[in-house]
């Protein structure tokens, strides 16, 4: 297969799973709405943005940057892996530290809903365990789309399963985040066999950091419309129009997600042919 043909076939794939991903839920919503109610919804689409800008801080630019710098030392198996460990590091710690940032807000801050909150520390400690980027820069999204694409249909398997009236919202909360946890922890055996363990150094970690922060801003630039817009919400109405809006938002990022998708599978690609002085395939 030429280098073309491949990102063609990654392109699709990518496609494939970003509009899989936003129209699974809309398989699912009427039954939700119909059993969970537009006030549970809302209540769930509220904690989980809330949560989401743990996982943004967490993650900073590494879905970006991880990406590009994956793509630059693949060719090198000692420096790939150097590079790995000393970027994972610095998320895995970040991590670590949000999660605790959170638990200490919901117990001192939080009164309504707080077990909901709880529940999507899930979500939180997924920032934790995702490591796409790494396979990004692989350009090995088949085997991300697939597995990924898996965990989300038994996710989607078990809310028909398992939620059956309005006392399961905690029931759904678990489902969605603790699926995004077990989605994020299935990529590990696929990388850790193309690395090796490299102690990472401070000096290595702080090296990516400033790379990491400058991609950040674009992140929390689009999360003022993609995450912000549901908390305004439920603080200036009710979860109840959270429920409503969450699920019309979701057809309108399709086209969004197809865009998305493009520059995805692009940046390894042009990342490594910069390396390698490649100019006439960029």
């Amino acid at each position: 297969m030429t280098k073309k043909e491949s990102a063609k076939t990654n392109f699709i794939f990518n496609v494939c799973y970003q509009v899989f991903i936003l129209v699974l839920p809309l398989i699912t919503a009427p039954y939700i709405s119909r059993v969970l109610s537009p006030d549970n919804i809302g209540i769930y689409s509220y904690t989980q943005a809330f949560a989401n800008y743990f996982v943004l801080f967490a993650m900073l630019g590494v879905n970006n940057y991880g990406n590009r710098e994956i793509a630059r030392t693949r060719d090198d198996r000692t420096t790939l892996s150097k590079t790995f460990w000393e970027i994972y590091t610095t998320q895995a710690f970040l991590t670590v530290v949000l999660s605790i940032c959170y638990i200490v807000y919901i117990a001192c801050f939080v009164t309504n809903n707080r077990t909901i909150y709880f529940i999507q520390l899930f979500y939180v400690l997924s920032a934790g365990m995702d490591i796409n980027w790494f396979c990004y820069g692989l350009e090995k999204f088949k085997v991300t789309v697939t597995r990924s694409t898996v965990i989300r249909i038994c996710t989607a398997v078990a809310i028909f399963v398992f939620v059956k009236n309005q006392n399961d919202l905690w029931k759904y909360t678990l489902i969605m985040s603790a699926g995004t946890l077990i989605g994020q922890a299935v990529m590990w055996p696929f990388v850790i066999h193309r690395i090796d363990f490299i102690r990472p150094t401070v000096k290595g970690m702080f090296k990516y950091v400033k790379g990491n922060c400058i991609l950040f801003i674009p992140v929390l630039a689009v999360s003022l419309y993609n995450v912000m817009d549901k908390l305004m919400l439920g603080n200036m109405s009710t979860t109840t129009e959270v429920g409503f809006y969450s699920y019309a938002e979701k057809i309108v990022q399709i086209p969004i997600a197809i865009i998305a998708a493009l520059g995805t599978v692009l940046m390894p690609r042009i990342s490594n042919l910069v390396v390698a002085g490649d100019n006439k395939k960029k």
